[in-house]
């Protein structure tokens, strides 16, 4: 089976959409994948530009991060694929009020969705299946294991920021040259090259196996006006796990959430306003629970949050063939989850 991804890491290079295109590197590496990177255009000139860069296949595959970017791509250019398929990462209800940029979704069969809360209206809307398929993470890339680095980075976080609980750890870092805290500075800077994405989520994984606590908030807690009350949890969930970090912060009070971080101490909850140091202090006294923890958010992400899980979810509810290599790194995932699980504890990956 022969598959095409059109990607955006070209017109669209932003650090948000990175790991979506770690998705579809990871779609690649199971052979027989064609990645084609549209070029950045405005929608007059795409609509009157002949464009033949789209190679024969059989599965057409794209990742968006709204409804917006689908006038970002070649829509001409795949209708002679016997199957089509599309991934959005942000459906909040403010975007699905809007109907009539949802309609142009009819164009593809099988409609893939990181909320859950929008694969209902979405199947209404667009009269197609839909199917949730939460975020996920290069779990190989990202696990510590087989020789965890010292965990220098006493705090760390990325993207977006609760500022009271900034301003705290800050002045601690400030007063306490023993307190390692790294924080975000760059923004939502674009890459400066077409894989740019990968040193950039290379590096990611670096920092958090060298993370004692990961920050891990509910999406756009900053901005609850664009939610509607949904929760929705993100990436830095999954990252955070996988690089065997403490998640700390605000866990989404839903059956979903729970059902994929199950065991204990998954995320220590820190209400607005807690005292996160107190916090990290108290977790920290016990060792053997921190060692306990790692290896659960570690094991947790390689047994069943690694990319290629997604990409089996999305061959199953399209009745495609799951190709060899899938199940080689399959295979692959449980042996260094094994690995995880019985190594002995070392103080110097606490």
């Amino acid at each position: 089976m022969k598959v095409v991804i059109e990607s955006l890491r070209k017109a669209l290079p932003k650090v948000p959409y990175a790991n979506g295109f770690e998705f579809e590197d990871i779609i690649a590496s199971f052979g027989d994948t064609t990645i084609v990177p549209v070029e950045r255009k405005s929608r007059l000139a795409r609509r009157f530009s002949a464009w033949s860069g789209m190679p024969e296949g059989d599965l057409y595959f794209t990742h968006i991060m709204s409804p917006a970017d689908l006038a970002h791509l070649e829509g001409q250019s795949r209708h002679d694929f016997a199957r089509k398929a599309i991934w959005i990462e942000e459906l909040w209800p403010y975007l699905i009020e809007d109907r009539r940029s949802l309609l142009s979704l009819k164009q593809f069969d099988h409609i893939f969705v990181a909320h859950k809360a929008a694969v209902d209206p979405i199947r209404t809307i667009v009269d197609r299946p839909c199917t949730f398929l939460p975020a996920a993470v290069d779990a190989l890339s990202f696990c510590p294991w087989p020789d965890p680095p010292e965990r220098s980075i006493d705090f760390l976080s990325i993207g977006r920021r609760r500022e009271d609980l900034h301003k705290v750890l800050y002045a601690h870092a400030c007063a306490d040259n023993r307190f390692n805290y790294i924080f975000d500075t760059t923004g939502r800077a674009p890459f400066d090259a077409l894989d740019a994405h990968i040193p950039h989520r290379m590096q990611l994984a670096a920092a958090i196996k060298r993370t004692k606590f990961f920050l891990s908030d509910l999406a756009k807690l900053d901005k609850p006006e664009q939610t509607g009350g949904t929760q929705v949890f993100g990436p830095r969930f999954f990252e955070g796990a996988a690089g065997g970090a403490i998640l700390i912060g605000t866990p989404p009070d839903c059956d979903i959430f729970r059902s994929y971080f199950y065991w204990p101490d998954a995320i220590l909850s820190l209400p607005e306003g807690g005292d996160a140091l107190a916090l990290m202090d108290r977790f920290s006294a016990n060792p053997e629970r921190v060692d306990a923890a790692r290896r659960s958010n570690v094991v947790g992400m390689l047994e069943a949050h690694d990319w290629s899980h997604r990409w089996e979810t999305v061959l199953q509810a399209m009745e495609l063939p799951l190709p060899e290599a899938l199940h080689r790194r399959h295979q692959a995932l449980t042996e260094r989850a094994a690995l995880v699980r019985q190594d002995t504890p070392r103080q110097i990956a606490l």
